[in-house]
């Protein structure tokens, strides 16, 4: 950005944003950084809320410790923004105060998904720590639980529900599990995990609605069968929270449509990061690597320093005790290499562009640097996993 930048106001004060606010102050940035978010907790990392809050941990890792947030930033909890004034670079939040701002930065997130068929106020759902804790404490003295959502968040709560010794059953739309991000035989890996473990799955199930209460729930499917359980939970993604964006003008597909330095097409002073970005020829991203990524991004961006060289997204997923690592672009390849029971390298036209592994945490931070050199491998020697994969690198 050419003007000087004094007061930085990002609106969400979740993981992307609290991230956008700290790499801000670690790359020297003296003005002002307002946070404002409609949770009562400062900033966290989100993953735990389907792991280790529900398996009993107090709290989730904070991204800063308290004393921070008050010494170095002005940080707004419970507060929701109302209103974008692009004009006079304002934003009018709920108790009607106005703040001015030299660069607007959404990191609004988004929120479940609601199922398009009648669904009970009682189905649980899981974005906030405040959900969470309300899900674990509905778990004292239940017996039974429906999981709606086969994909990452839906099978880590299946994962933590089922360790506390939870009948649990999983129920999927589509025709297998995990099937936006994760490539197929690794979503067979952990279909067969979960069943080992004792959940029961169920692919290709349309739903017709959802009864019930905090007795119980009833899920009735097409055709006529009934479930019952305890409790359920609705874990079917997310839909980016625009609407705020949208009333303001800003350009929004699918999320906020912005440049490779997250700055909106339509507007230099207005950013957005996280789950509501849309990158141009990238889309929108919902990992944990790219929350970070994203926020650290826009705010060399702001600040007018050049970009850090590009690193391959991944995520991870726990599971059981399992690590589920998933690198690169893994749907797009054209040929898998098997690389011993439970890893797999994804290559396209011989260059290998992603990686997938339960464990093995060593072969898969090599995959990811053979990823970002585009490098070319030799499949018969990679898919032995006895070779080093440095050495499968073909000449």
């Amino acid at each position: 950005m050419r003007e000087a930048i004094r007061r930085v106001l990002i609106v969400g004060a979740g993981h992307s944003g609290g991230a956008h606010a700290l790499a801000l102050r670690e790359l020297g940035f003296v003005g002002s950084i307002t946070l404002v978010g409609h949770e009562a907790h400062a900033p966290y990392e989100r993953p735990s809320l389907s792991k280790g809050i529900l398996q009993g941990e107090e709290r989730p890792l904070p991204l800063a410790e308290p004393w921070r947030w008050a010494e170095a930033f002005d940080l707004r909890l419970s507060t929701l923004a109302t209103a974008i004034d692009r004009v006079a670079r304002e934003v009018t939040l709920c108790d009607g105060r106005r703040l001015p701002y030299d660069a607007l930065v959404l990191a609004t997130g988004g929120r479940p998904r609601s199922l398009s068929v009648p669904c009970a106020a009682a189905v649980h759902r899981l974005s906030t720590l405040d959900e969470a804790r309300e899900l674990r404490g509905r778990m004292v003295g239940a017996r039974s639980v429906i999981v709606i959502g086969g994909g990452v968040i839906g099978l880590e709560v299946a994962a933590s529900l089922r360790a506390a010794g939870l009948s649990t059953t999983v129920l999927e739309a589509g025709p297998r599990l995990l099937g936006r991000n994760v490539p197929p035989d690794a979503a067979e890996w952990i279909a067969a995990l979960h069943a080992q473990e004792g959940v029961a799955i169920r692919t290709g199930v349309a739903i017709r609605a959802v009864e019930g209460d905090e007795g119980g729930v009833t899920v009735r499917l097409e055709g006529g069968e009934v479930l019952e359980a305890d409790l359920a939970v609705l874990g079917i993604g997310i839909l980016p929270r625009t609407e705020l964006a949208e009333a303001a003008g800003l350009p929004c597909r699918d999320g906020v449509l912005v440049d490779a330095g997250y700055a909106s097409i339509d507007d230099p002073h207005v950013f957005a990061i996280g789950d509501v970005a849309s990158r141009e020829g990238v889309g929108r991203q919902e990992t944990w690597f790219h929350a970070g990524g994203s926020a650290r991004a826009a705010a060399r961006a702001l600040l007018g320093l050049p970009p850090e060289p590009a690193d391959v997204p991944w995520f991870w997923s726990d599971q059981f005790g399992r690590t589920l690592r998933v690198a690169g672009a893994p749907m797009t390849a054209d040929t898998v290499v098997p690389r011993g029971a439970a890893f797999s390298l994804h290559l396209r036209y011989g260059r290998i562009v992603g990686a997938a592994g339960l464990d093995s945490p060593r072969d898969f931070a090599i995959a990811r640097r053979l990823i970002a050199a585009e490098a070319r491998l030799d499949a018969g020697r990679a898919a032995e996993p006895g070779t080093d994969l440095r050495k499968a690198v073909a000449a």
